[in-house]
Formats: structure tokens, sequence, C-alpha cells
């Protein structure tokens, strides 16, 4: 598989995966994917952010390479067509224990690491 940053504006990032049988691959995944960063403040309390990032998969016909732009079209069309909002697919955490939690498969692994370079078969 091959990622290319489609481009950045205010708050978004927009990514496109290609490569054979991606979207088959990618298609458990469409949803919201939720970060959680734990942090520590003065005083031993703590701050959980929250970074959520959502996964739309897309096809199109195999063809000459596509321009960067075209690509990005696409992305925000297939955005404004998904039916509903995306529910949650899965949450991460790295402290302070780490773990994983799919909902749509019921799982947990605390080898988080693991799961965001794309093992994906840990679940």
């Amino acid at each position: 598989m091959r990622i290319d940053d489609l481009g950045t504006t205010a708050g978004e990032r927009v990514y496109a995966v290609t490569g054979l049988g991606c979207g088959e691959i990618l298609m458990s995944e469409n949803g919201v994917h939720v970060m959680e960063l734990d942090r520590e403040r003065p005083g031993g309390e703590h701050d959980t952010e929250r970074v959520s990032a959502v996964v739309q998969v897309t096809p199109w016909e195999p063809g000459p390479e596509r321009e960067r732009g075209a690509l990005t079209e696409l992305a925000r069309r297939a955005f404004e067509r998904a039916s509903m909002a995306p529910a949650v697919v899965r949450r991460y955490r790295l402290e302070p224990a780490p773990l994983a939690r799919d909902s749509q498969r019921g799982y947990r692994t605390g080898r988080v690491e693991r799961v965001l370079e794309g093992d994906f078969d840990l679940f």
C-alpha cells in the first residue's frame, strides 16, 4: 500500500491510501478512530486530549495515475455521501497503560504500537 498526503486545511488532513486490495483490507476500518493522549499537569492532575481520525474507503477504477486535486475531490465527495455520522471503530491509549479497543469486534490488546504500525492480525 502507498499513502499520499493530499493536503491540509483548518483542522483536517486528507490522505489517500492506494494499492492492490487496500479497499478490501481497510473497509472494516471505516469510521472514527480516537487517540487518547494523557498529560499530567502540575499538582498530579491529568488531562486527556482526544484526537480523532475518520476513515472512509472509496474505490475508483484502475487506470492512469490521478492528480492530487482529483484525489482530494474524490475524498471530499466520499465524506459528503456518507449516510450517517460514523461510529467509533477503535480507541487507542499509549499511557498510562497501553490499550487498543476495537468496538466493532469487541477485542482489546495492549500491543498498541503494533496496531498503529498496521498489524491488523492482532484483531
